[in-house]
């Protein structure tokens, strides 16, 4: 349906994107590498292609690649914290500390709103001794960021899939 689309009007951007998730979701890296670069080249600003070019760079660990399509993302869209985030981990990985420090930075800023809340109630459910509540408080923020290595230990904890106690020190550091 998709490549149809593209044979009738060659610089659909949305069809050429949605033919790369098609392509990768089958397992054809290389086919969805040049369908998200078709789609990029015909809409520089099409947030989904740019995003999912830069994940499929990230997978194959081209951490430069993804951090241009990263960043050209948070110039579009300079208010999605996950895009932040997911930029700060592509930072780090290329060594560029400090930059990644910047970015975890701003995506804390962008999703403290929505994260911070579900984290004072995993405290509460804690210290309550409720574990269950702390999980879905906590499942709930990861929703929000899903990647926090910080916020994945302390569910790991509360779930017990880790030595270590389920605790409100992990708070301190987010």
């Amino acid at each position: 349906c998709y490549e149809r689309v593209v044979r009738l009007q060659p610089g659909h951007a949305k069809a050429w994107n949605n033919i790369g998730v098609c392509q990768q979701q089958l397992g054809d890296l290389s086919l969805a590498a040049d369908a998200y670069q078709r789609a990029v080249d015909a809409d520089p600003s099409l947030l989904p292609a740019i995003l999912n070019f830069a994940h499929l760079h990230l997978a194959a660990g081209d951490d430069l690649k993804a951090t241009d399509l990263l960043r050209r993302a948070t110039s579009i869209e300079p208010g999605n914290g996950t895009t932040w985030d997911t930029l700060a981990r592509a930072l780090l990985r290329l060594g560029r500390t400090e930059e990644a420090v910047q970015a975890s930075r701003r995506a804390m800023e962008l999703v403290s709103p929505k994260v911070l809340p579900r984290i004072k109630e995993a405290e509460s459910a804690l210290a309550a001794g409720d574990h269950a509540a702390a999980e879905s408080a906590l499942a709930a923020a990861l929703e929000f960021i899903p990647d926090h290595p910080t916020l994945r230990h302390m569910l790991a904890a509360v779930r017990g899939e880790t030595t270590d106690r389920p605790s409100t020190a992990y708070v301190g550091m987010l």
